[in-house]
């Protein structure tokens, strides 16, 4: 039978021969056994049909092409069957149901492998942006709490990992405890197993920097107590974070980059004792050179306790922050320049208390060797030498207490009420500022307002002035200083040697002074230099007072005062050109006064009570009021 060449009919018909020949011819040769004489026939018929040469190599490459169609058919298949089971895994694992199959997995597999008890209560996530971890339990090997969270929220592009990117949003941290501990004699931390069980020690290390690339928003922690017992170094921390708030600008780990937006801390504790003394550090080895760039906005503490207390240099320091907010222009610790806006501080206490009878150096609290320290990392870093830079444009402080004790010195006993300079309670502190600058050598500042008083009961009701401090002098300029008793204006400036050494040394005490109308109560000198109450004129009581001007010049031991104008004592009026006086305050010994009167009236009565005795002869007797101009020596 013959078909026409072009029929669609006999190419279906040689197609469907060829197929199911070639099939058959298949399934035969791998049974191991030989083509059976049907099989013949159906190939001299699919050749007579096609012909020889063209027509067969064609039959057979159709036939290549069934298989290759059905091949391609299973693949997409099997791929389509695995896209949908993980389509069916992302949609399981977005239920309740598989977010806690995937919590108990993650439970099972932990607890196996840190051989301890974990616990993982609650996981949900949307496998984009929220990851949220509930009720999770850590224990240590001796069965003891290390880590519980109530509530661990991360807000982050988990696509972006990818990209070696962290963008986290947002890490929000509720009731949450962290203990850990380090024990003697092995010293061997808590938390060590962790390291361990997840670490092999045979693997190189890691030399090669991270690419992974920050950016992280905010992080709240709210109800957190972490606590640390570190037996090898006699430490005991406990802190209490009530509610922390972080908004960061930039993070960059590799280079040390760290920039905070604003940072608030409320209704938190940190209490810290010391037993031991802190182990010797080798003061030859080299610090590493300071690399860290830190920024900061604003920051906020608003109720926060911190006490510490060390045993062996026998210190003590315990602070209360009612309100403290400081805003910063730029803060570069590797130059060594703060520049801060405003500070705020209210409703605050600082009190610290030491045994003098330890040293220094083993003092734990000692800034000038903090400061030592710090000065060296930024040398490292900035061949050229540095030195601290601290300016504040705006302070506003009020309703602070400072307390300072020594309990190795007794409580000063004097006549009167005095300053115990070894045990100072100032309360209801004002001190309003402008204008700030902090050096290592000077620091200047301009006081709007001034205020406090101390147990004794010496206080300044307010004061302003312009402030210059550095290690030789104290200077006041555009001053006005009142307090109950006194009142003082103009300028003034006191120079020393050393400013701890003034009471030890009042005669070389150095005096530069434009006052204008000054009153100055002997309560308020008393205050201050308790031991003048046995000596003239202190000793008549310290309800007098006195009322000068003049330019002063020289120590307090070789005083020289031009255009004098004083009144005092009871009935006394000096005005004098110029007045030079030697001797003071020591006016038990030789008193040297060199006097250019205008006006000099006096009684005997005070005359009696400024000089020293035997200074009047017996044989003399002073006239009840005496007047007198010149010179006077």
């Amino acid at each position: 039978m013959a078909w026409p060449a072009g029929s669609l009919c006999l190419n279906q018909t040689i197609l469907h021969l060829a197929t199911t020949y070639y099939g058959k011819l298949g399934r035969c040769l791998r049974a191991g056994g030989q083509p059976p004489p049907n099989l013949l026939r159906w190939k001299t018929l699919i050749l007579l049909a096609c012909g020889r040469g063209k027509a067969s190599r064609g039959l057979f490459s159709a036939a290549v092409n069934v298989y290759l169609r059905r091949f391609l058919y299973f693949l997409l298949g099997l791929l389509g069957l695995v896209l949908l089971l993980v389509v069916a895994v992302v949609v399981f694992l977005q239920f309740p149901a598989g977010q806690d199959f995937v919590a108990r997995r993650a439970e099972s597999y932990l607890r196996g492998k840190l051989k301890t008890e974990v616990r993982l209560g609650k996981f949900r996530t949307d496998f984009r942006h929220a990851i949220n971890f509930d009720d999770v339990y850590l224990a240590d090997q001796q069965r003891d709490t290390l880590l519980s969270v109530g509530h661990l929220g991360v807000s982050v592009d988990i696509f972006a990992l990818l990209k070696s990117q962290v963008n986290i949003k947002e890490v929000e941290l509720e009731n949450g405890r962290v203990r850990l501990t380090r024990t003697e004699p092995d010293s061997v931390n808590n938390y060590d197993f962790i390291i361990n069980a997840f670490s092999d020690p045979n693997a190189p290390v890691d030399t090669t920097q991270s690419t992974l690339k920050y950016d992280i928003g905010k992080v709240h922690v709210s109800n957190l107590l972490f606590t640390q017992n570190d037996q090898v170094a006699g430490s005991d921390l406990r802190a209490k974070v009530g509610d922390l708030l972080v908004n960061m600008d930039e993070v960059d780990v590799n280079n040390s980059i760290y920039k905070v937006d604003n940072a608030a801390l409320r209704h938190s504790v940190v209490r810290m004792s010391q037993t031991k003394t802190a182990p010797e550090l080798d003061d030859n080895k080299p610090e590493a050179p300071l690399k860290l760039t830190f920024g900061l906005n604003k920051a906020t503490l608003e109720d926060v306790g911190f006490t510490y207390k060390n045993d062996p240099a026998a210190q003590y320091i315990d602070t209360r922050i009612g309100l403290a907010d400081v805003t910063a222009k730029n803060i570069d610790l590797v130059k060594e320049h703060i520049d801060l806006g405003k500070l705020t501080l209210k409703n605050t206490t600082f009190a610290y208390a030491q045994n003098e009878n330890v040293p220094v150096a083993q003092r734990v609290v000692n800034p000038a060797e903090a400061v030592r320290k710090v000065n060296e990392a930024a040398e490292k870093a900035n061949p050229a030498p540095m030195r601290w830079r601290v300016t504040l444009d705006e302070s506003n402080i009020s309703g602070v207490a400072v307390n300072f004790d020594n309990f190795n010195d007794p409580k000063v006993k004097s006549r009167y009420p005095a300053l115990d300079y070894s045990h100072l309670h100032f309360t209801g502190l004002v001190l309003n500022t402008r204008d700030l600058t902090f050096t290592e050598n000077k620091t200047t500042v301009k006081i709007d307002s001034l205020a406090g008083r101390d147990q004794s009961g010496f206080a300044i009701t307010h004061a302003r002035a312009n402030a210059v401090y550095d290690s030789v002098e104290i200077r006041l300029d555009s001053l006005d200083l009142v307090t109950p008793n006194s009142r003082l204006k103009r300028s003034l400036a006191i120079h020393y040697k050393s400013l701890g050494g003034i009471a030890d040394d009042l005669p070389n005490l150095g005096l530069a002074g434009d006052l204008r109308d000054a009153r100055v109560g002997f309560r308020d000198i008393l205050y201050l230099v308790p031991s003048l109450a046995g000596t003239p004129p202190f000793n008549t009581g310290p309800n007098q007072s006195f009322l000068v001007s003049g330019l002063v010049t020289g120590r307090l031991g070789d005083l020289l005062v031009r255009n004098l104008d004083f009144t005092g004592l009871r009935n006394t009026v000096v005005q004098a050109r110029r007045a030079h006086v030697i001797g003071l305050p020591n006016v038990d010994k030789r008193l040297y006064v060199d006097l250019d009167i205008q006006r000099f009236s006096t009684t005997r009565a005070d005359l009696l009570s400024v000089l020293p005795k035997g200074t009047v002869p017996s044989n003399i007797s002073l006239p009840p009021t005496l007047s007198v101009s010149g010179t006077l020596r």
